[in-house]
């Protein structure tokens, strides 16, 4: 993962985006993935 993270700062270092905005959708979307994941675990 550290070579994730590493290839989307790159990413994001050349393109125009406010980093407050992109660091809040990654932590939403990975809030509500792992939301899922929990809950489906509960299931099985």
């Amino acid at each position: 993962t550290s070579i994730d993270a590493l290839a989307v700062g790159v990413g994001l270092a050349f393109v125009d985006v406010n980093i407050v905005i992109a660091a809040l959708a990654i932590g939403l979307a990975t809030t509500v993935m792992v939301t899922i994941g929990v809950m489906l675990c509960r299931v099985l």
